[in-house]
């Protein structure tokens, strides 16, 4: 009893220990300044204090008289924390090749898990080196770190669309760092139709008579910034292409342009939240010696460091945005320096050189390279042992252990042999452990295939016009048909039509698709054909070009709603329109058509309903649904119901030439050639076309990191020598056009 009473009281003082603990943990991490949400970092009670003089559009005679309703304050508290709020709930999956900034990028919105891959640049398919990828999470403006560094860098941010913005001069009432977020756009063009800030950008080009001036907090400019910015915030590039100023309609959209710039790498720069952030951007010895590191002054040779930094004495306006800065740290009760300290002159930037392309950058991460098979095709006689090996970078030693992972099997060692099962396409993985660290993974995918019998050749690449095959003797299959090409075969080259591709013989796979009512007998699907689908609400589904999530809702078939009906092993078929192919993101996703090879997402089961409609069902066991053309197509529905219903027909072929006609042109694509490259500094270089549409004048554009045009030509001739005078060394893309035709080239002037 004595013993059971003994445990009884400490069993309560343990409960009550355990409560006071928790409570005074609780008490700690608070005062040591983990904010629980965004107004523990800004209250709605401070905005007032910070911006007394903010704009009011009836008061635009500087005396700085704030708004008196709701309705009037552009800049108010609740429009920055909506836009913080809507703003959180985007992430952007960004994959970068090392060494240069080519990205592909995806925009995932958190709350319905939907993404999308809305921009891909044509280097990025170009280049083979190593793909670096990050998630920027837009949850982390003024969310990361503890709560002095939450606040320390919203003072960063704030500073910086205060100087954007001002109203303030020296004997400003209150002071001059008490007019930020003044303006709403740039003096000049407010209240009145002046258009400026046009550029020939193919990517993001610019809607007629739109002008695409400073606007909103961070002075948003240039189309292709407009373009930009309205991707990740929208998924949809032409929201403010085609109406730029809703930055000055919506108090919301414009904090949501600040808060996207502010979040945003755009390579070689790092983002401005990620120099605020201690631990967050650590330098390299190269960026060191130019005089880059941490903390505000960065955050100034980002936005706007081509003007106002490196000139070893600090600018006028850096020293505006540093006086902003140290009065809304002050009002925060937080130091300027990341450190701790509160030093001015460390916040500037007069001794920071301008960021620059690191062309070493792939040799010093850690990376591995499959270098057998070294091609996608594996030509064998018989299923004996194969090597599969990768090379292996890891410049610090940090990869501590290496495996491959394939057909289920996960094999120990940088190479390894391995038994295939079957005549088959498959996936080789591998894998680095870095202790402490993501791992380093790298994955190729192969056909294994016996060029005597044909055995396999399911498994050989599917043609795609958005490739080039630049080498001769490539294998790939089309219509059911295996083509070697002869030669060079651009997107225009279309195997059975060009004479660049040669039949090697006919595939109808080794496994080809069954009907899964009746396991023996061959699927009814039309392995070949190009069709249409027709949901139950009568509209027909459309493949959006790849470039947004899929949809049930056109009323007649063009380009986008034709789909090539492919054999894609293991008894499953694929769709492909435009040359990528639809896929069922597993069910965790809305569908898109934006698959550049065939994987287990892009594998359909194809099956034919009693009245003859027919379903499709993933590889996660789940049919596809019309969403009765209301919202994006999804494939996570359990069961057939009329909504997972489709019917079916064939493309004509004089319907398929009418819509190929208005697709691509009928002439082979001009093709230009840039050099020397290199270029050295100061000097000049010669663009030469293959082919030129002398009625249309040739147009050389140079365009640096960030888009912007530095320097711009125009000629008669097929010939243009261009100068580089004036222009900075570095990594910048050149733009040639001539009528229909549009040519990229990268160039590197040192």
């Amino acid at each position: 009893m004595k013993i059971l009473s003994l445990q009884s009281a400490v069993s309560r003082w343990f409960r009550r220990s355990f409560v006071v603990t928790f409570i005074l943990c609780c008490i700690a991490a608070t005062n040591n300044g983990y904010a629980q949400s965004f107004s523990d970092v800004l209250a709605a009670s401070e905005w007032n204090t910070l911006f007394p003089h903010r704009y009011n559009p009836d008061d635009r005679s500087g005396s700085g008289i704030p708004p008196t309703t709701a309705e009037k304050d552009f800049y108010s508290y609740a429009n920055f924390a909506e836009a913080v709020r809507r703003m959180s709930n985007i992430k952007i999956i960004v994959e970068r090749r090392c060494g240069t900034n080519a990205y592909r990028l995806t925009r995932v919105d958190k709350t319905t898990g939907a993404s999308i891959v809305f921009r891909t640049d044509v280097d990025f398919n170009i280049s083979t080196n190593n793909i670096l990828t990050e998630t920027v999470d837009y949850a982390s403006f003024a969310g990361e770190g503890d709560l002095a560094a939450r606040k320390r860098e919203l003072c960063a941010f704030l500073a910086n669309i205060s100087q954007e913005t001002t109203g303030g001069w020296p004997t400003a009432p209150g002071g001059q760092y008490a007019w930020g977020l003044y303006f709403r756009e740039e003096q000049g063009f407010e209240n009145t139709n002046n258009i400026g800030y046009v550029i020939n950008d193919a990517t993001y080009p610019a809607a007629p008579g739109k002008s695409y001036h400073g606007r909103g907090p961070i002075q948003l400019s240039y189309n292709y910034n407009y373009g930009q910015a309205s991707e990740f915030i929208f998924g949809d590039k032409n929201v403010l292409l085609a109406n730029p100023e809703k930055v000055i309609q919506d108090g919301v959209i414009a904090f949501e342009t600040g808060i996207w710039f502010w979040m945003t790498q755009q390579y070689p720069k790092p983002s401005c939240h990620d120099v605020m952030i201690p631990g967050k951007w650590t330098p390299t010895a190269e960026q060191t010696a130019l005089g880059l590191r941490p903390g505000f002054g960065a955050t100034v040779n980002i936005i706007n460091g081509g003007i106002e930094c490196g000139s070893g004495t600090e600018n006028t306006k850096v020293l505006s945005r540093i006086g902003h800065y140290q009065r809304y740290a002050g009002l925060k009760a937080v130091s300027i320096e990341l450190n701790g300290g509160n030093n001015a002159s460390n916040c500037g930037c007069a001794n920071m050189r301008p960021f620059v392309i690191d062309n070493t950058e792939c040799s010093k991460i850690a990376s591995l390279t499959f270098t057998a098979p070294s091609s996608g095709i594996l030509n064998v006689s018989s299923l004996s042992p194969i090597t599969l090996s990768v090379s292996k970078n890891d410049p610090l030693g940090e990869i501590t252990q290496v495996f491959i992972k394939i057909d289920g099997k996960r094999l120990a060692g940088t190479s390894v042999q391995w038994t295939p099962s079957a005549y088959n396409s498959y996936t080789a993985t591998a894998v680095g452990i870095r202790p402490g660290k993501d791992s380093v993974v790298t994955s190729i995918t192969f056909a294994v295939w016996n060029s005597q019998t044909f055995e396999g050749c399911a498994g050989l690449p599917l043609w795609s016009a958005a490739k080039t095959y630049a080498t001769a003797g490539t294998l790939v299959r089309y219509n059911s048909t295996i083509y070697r090409n002869l030669w060079w075969a651009g997107a225009a080259d279309v195997p059975g039509v060009s004479s660049a591709w040669a039949v090697v013989g006919a595939c109808n796979g080794t496994n080809p698709p069954t009907d899964p009512q009746n396991p023996n007998e061959p699927s009814k699907a039309p392995i070949g054909k190009t069709i249409w689908l027709k949901g139950s609400n009568n509209l027909y589904v459309s493949s959006e070009n790849g470039t947004t999530a899929m949809n049930c809702n056109r009323p007649e078939v063009q380009g986008w709603e034709q789909f090539l009906v492919v054999d894609a092993g293991n008894g499953k078929i694929a769709l492909s329109s435009q040359g990528k192919y639809v896929t069922s993101a597993n069910g965790a996703a809305a569908m898109t058509c934006d698959r550049t090879t065939i994987q287990g997402w892009e594998q359909f089961t194809w099956i034919v309903n009693a009245d003859n409609t027919i379903s499709l069902q993933g590889n996660n066991g789940m049919y596809v649904s019309s969403e009765n053309g209301e919202k994006a197509m999804n494939c996570n529905r359990p069961s057939i119901q009329g909504w997972e219903t489709f019917n079916w027909g064939t493309v004509s072929a004089a319907r398929l030439a009418a819509i190929a006609q208005t697709v691509a042109p009928a002439t082979k694509a001009a093709t230009a050639s840039v050099y020397p490259n290199p270029i050295v500094k100061g000097s000049t270089f010669i663009v030469r076309l293959d082919q030129v549409d002398a009625r249309q004048p040739v147009r050389v554009t140079i365009l640096d990191i960030n888009k912007k045009a530095v320097a711009t030509k125009t000629a008669s001739t097929g010939v243009i020598t261009v100068s580089t005078a004036g222009i900075p060394a570095g990594f910048y893309i050149v733009v040639i056009t001539n009528g229909h035709n549009t040519i990229t080239n990268k160039i590197v002037i040192q």
